[in-house]
Protein backbone atom coordinates (compact mmCIF):
# COMPACT_ATOMS: atom_id res chain seq x y z
CA UNK A 1 0.00 0.00 0.00
CA UNK A 2 1.06 3.52 -0.71
CA UNK A 3 1.46 5.24 2.71
CA UNK A 4 0.85 8.76 1.34
CA UNK A 5 -2.38 7.73 -0.39
CA UNK A 6 -3.40 5.79 2.71
CA UNK A 7 -2.92 8.88 4.91
CA UNK A 8 -4.89 11.03 2.47
CA UNK A 9 -7.73 8.48 2.36
CA UNK A 10 -7.75 8.23 6.17
CA UNK A 11 -7.85 12.04 6.43
CA UNK A 12 -10.78 12.28 3.98
CA UNK A 13 -12.75 9.52 5.70
CA UNK A 14 -12.04 10.99 9.12
CA UNK A 15 -13.38 14.29 7.83
CA UNK A 16 -16.52 12.54 6.56
CA UNK A 17 -16.87 10.83 9.94
CA UNK A 18 -16.61 14.13 11.83
CA UNK A 19 -18.76 16.20 9.46
CA UNK A 20 -21.58 13.74 8.78
CA UNK A 21 -21.90 12.04 12.17
CA UNK A 22 -24.59 14.47 13.35
CA UNK A 23 -26.56 15.10 10.13
CA UNK A 24 -26.86 11.39 9.25
CA UNK A 25 -27.81 10.24 12.77
CA UNK A 26 -31.10 8.39 13.09
CA UNK A 27 -33.07 10.52 15.50
CA UNK A 28 -31.33 11.39 18.75
CA UNK A 29 -29.39 8.11 19.00
CA UNK A 30 -25.86 6.84 18.41
CA UNK A 31 -27.05 5.11 15.21
CA UNK A 32 -24.81 6.77 12.66
CA UNK A 33 -22.83 5.36 9.75
CA UNK A 34 -19.10 5.05 10.28
CA UNK A 35 -17.15 6.12 7.22
CA UNK A 36 -13.85 5.26 8.87
CA UNK A 37 -15.12 1.71 9.48
CA UNK A 38 -15.84 1.35 5.77
CA UNK A 39 -12.27 2.39 4.95
CA UNK A 40 -10.93 0.10 7.68
CA UNK A 41 -12.80 -2.92 6.29
CA UNK A 42 -11.60 -2.15 2.78
CA UNK A 43 -7.99 -1.94 3.97
CA UNK A 44 -8.38 -5.07 6.09
CA UNK A 45 -9.64 -6.99 3.07
CA UNK A 46 -6.69 -5.96 0.93
CA UNK A 47 -3.85 -5.45 3.43
CA UNK A 48 -1.11 -7.70 4.70
CA UNK A 49 -2.20 -9.78 7.68
CA UNK A 50 0.63 -8.57 9.94
CA UNK A 51 -0.05 -4.92 9.25
CA UNK A 52 -3.87 -4.86 9.34
CA UNK A 53 -4.57 -5.00 13.12
CA UNK A 54 -2.17 -2.15 13.87
CA UNK A 55 -3.50 -0.07 10.98
CA UNK A 56 -7.03 -0.68 12.30
CA UNK A 57 -5.98 0.40 15.79
CA UNK A 58 -4.48 3.62 14.38
CA UNK A 59 -7.70 4.39 12.49
CA UNK A 60 -9.71 3.74 15.65
CA UNK A 61 -7.43 6.02 17.63
CA UNK A 62 -8.09 8.78 15.08
CA UNK A 63 -11.83 8.28 15.59
CA UNK A 64 -11.32 8.45 19.36
CA UNK A 65 -9.56 11.78 18.99
CA UNK A 66 -12.46 13.44 17.13
CA UNK A 67 -15.17 12.20 19.51
CA UNK A 68 -16.23 13.38 22.93
CA UNK A 69 -18.62 12.18 25.64
CA UNK A 70 -20.61 14.31 28.10
CA UNK A 71 -19.78 14.01 31.81
CA UNK A 72 -21.18 15.64 34.95
CA UNK A 73 -24.68 16.07 33.54
CA UNK A 74 -23.47 17.33 30.17
CA UNK A 75 -21.53 20.24 31.62
CA UNK A 76 -18.18 18.98 30.34
CA UNK A 77 -17.19 17.08 27.20
CA UNK A 78 -14.22 14.72 27.46
CA UNK A 79 -12.29 12.75 24.88
CA UNK A 80 -11.84 9.13 25.90
CA UNK A 81 -8.87 7.47 24.22
CA UNK A 82 -9.10 3.74 23.68
CA UNK A 83 -12.63 2.43 23.02
CA UNK A 84 -12.60 2.92 19.25
CA UNK A 85 -8.96 1.88 18.99
CA UNK A 86 -9.72 -1.43 20.73
CA UNK A 87 -12.95 -1.85 18.78
CA UNK A 88 -11.26 -1.30 15.43
CA UNK A 89 -8.46 -3.67 16.47
CA UNK A 90 -11.01 -6.42 17.19
CA UNK A 91 -12.93 -5.65 13.99
CA UNK A 92 -9.70 -5.85 11.99
CA UNK A 93 -9.04 -9.33 13.36
CA UNK A 94 -12.60 -10.38 12.51
CA UNK A 95 -12.31 -9.15 8.91
CA UNK A 96 -8.93 -10.88 8.59
CA UNK A 97 -10.52 -14.14 9.73
CA UNK A 98 -13.42 -13.81 7.30
CA UNK A 99 -11.69 -12.40 4.22
CA UNK A 100 -10.33 -15.75 3.08
CA UNK A 101 -13.84 -17.09 2.49
CA UNK A 102 -15.30 -13.94 0.90
CA UNK A 103 -15.23 -12.66 -2.67
CA UNK A 104 -13.40 -9.37 -2.39
CA UNK A 105 -15.15 -7.43 -5.15
CA UNK A 106 -18.64 -8.66 -4.37
CA UNK A 107 -20.72 -5.75 -2.97
CA UNK A 108 -22.78 -8.15 -0.82
CA UNK A 109 -19.59 -9.54 0.77
CA UNK A 110 -18.33 -5.99 1.39
CA UNK A 111 -21.70 -5.08 2.94
CA UNK A 112 -21.56 -8.18 5.16
CA UNK A 113 -17.97 -7.51 6.29
CA UNK A 114 -18.78 -3.85 7.03
CA UNK A 115 -21.82 -4.87 9.11
CA UNK A 116 -19.86 -7.55 10.99
CA UNK A 117 -16.81 -5.33 11.53
CA UNK A 118 -18.91 -2.42 12.72
CA UNK A 119 -20.93 -4.67 15.04
CA UNK A 120 -17.76 -6.16 16.55
CA UNK A 121 -16.27 -2.71 17.01
CA UNK A 122 -19.42 -1.32 18.63
CA UNK A 123 -19.70 -4.32 20.94
CA UNK A 124 -16.16 -3.74 22.19
CA UNK A 125 -16.83 -0.01 22.59
CA UNK A 126 -19.97 -0.66 24.65
CA UNK A 127 -18.11 -3.12 26.89
CA UNK A 128 -15.17 -0.73 27.42
CA UNK A 129 -17.38 2.29 28.15
CA UNK A 130 -19.63 0.23 30.43
CA UNK A 131 -16.58 -0.78 32.47
CA UNK A 132 -15.47 2.83 32.49
CA UNK A 133 -18.89 4.06 33.66
CA UNK A 134 -18.84 1.49 36.49
CA UNK A 135 -15.61 3.06 37.75
CA UNK A 136 -16.40 6.70 36.87
CA UNK A 137 -19.97 7.64 37.78
CA UNK A 138 -19.70 11.04 36.08
CA UNK A 139 -19.91 9.39 32.63
CA UNK A 140 -23.50 9.36 31.35
CA UNK A 141 -23.99 5.88 29.94
CA UNK A 142 -26.88 3.49 29.34
CA UNK A 143 -25.36 0.21 28.10
CA UNK A 144 -28.46 -1.46 26.68
CA UNK A 145 -29.75 1.62 24.84
CA UNK A 146 -26.27 2.33 23.49
CA UNK A 147 -25.81 -1.27 22.36
CA UNK A 148 -29.05 -1.36 20.37
CA UNK A 149 -28.45 2.07 18.83
CA UNK A 150 -24.88 1.15 17.89
CA UNK A 151 -25.91 -2.18 16.37
CA UNK A 152 -28.44 -0.24 14.29
CA UNK A 153 -25.57 2.03 13.28
CA UNK A 154 -23.64 -1.07 12.19
CA UNK A 155 -26.40 -1.97 9.75
CA UNK A 156 -26.49 1.67 8.65
CA UNK A 157 -22.73 1.49 8.02
CA UNK A 158 -23.25 -1.59 5.86
CA UNK A 159 -25.91 0.16 3.79
CA UNK A 160 -23.66 3.19 3.22
CA UNK A 161 -20.80 0.83 2.28
CA UNK A 162 -22.80 -0.31 -0.75
CA UNK A 163 -22.49 3.24 -2.09
CA UNK A 164 -18.87 3.87 -1.07
CA UNK A 165 -17.45 0.41 -1.86
CA UNK A 166 -17.30 0.89 -5.65
CA UNK A 167 -15.52 4.23 -5.17
CA UNK A 168 -12.90 2.58 -2.96
CA UNK A 169 -12.43 -0.27 -5.42
CA UNK A 170 -11.99 2.24 -8.25
CA UNK A 171 -9.36 4.10 -6.20
CA UNK A 172 -7.51 0.95 -5.14
CA UNK A 173 -4.85 1.50 -7.82
CA UNK A 174 -4.12 4.97 -6.44
CA UNK A 175 -3.69 3.52 -2.96
CA UNK A 176 -1.24 0.94 -4.24
CA UNK A 177 -3.49 -2.00 -3.52
CA UNK A 178 -2.72 -5.00 -5.68
CA UNK A 179 -5.30 -7.48 -6.87
CA UNK A 180 -4.12 -10.48 -4.91
CA UNK A 181 -3.47 -11.11 -1.29
CA UNK A 182 -2.03 -14.18 0.25
CA UNK A 183 -4.86 -16.42 1.51
CA UNK A 184 -2.35 -18.28 3.65
CA UNK A 185 -1.91 -15.11 5.70
CA UNK A 186 -5.63 -15.18 6.52
CA UNK A 187 -5.48 -18.84 7.45
CA UNK A 188 -2.51 -18.21 9.74
CA UNK A 189 -4.46 -15.48 11.52
CA UNK A 190 -7.45 -17.80 11.90
CA UNK A 191 -5.25 -20.52 13.43
CA UNK A 192 -3.87 -18.04 15.98
CA UNK A 193 -7.38 -17.08 17.07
Amino acid sequence: MNPVALCIAAYVFLGLEAALRGPLALGNTAATPSFMMILMVFLAIHGQARMVPWLCMALGLAVDLIGSRPVNGGEVLVTIIGPNALGYFAAGHLVLALRGIMLRRNPVAFFFLCCCGAAMSQLVIVVVLTCRSAVDSSLEWSPLAELFARLGGSLYTGIVSILIGPILHAASGLMGITEGYNRRDSRRVMRRM
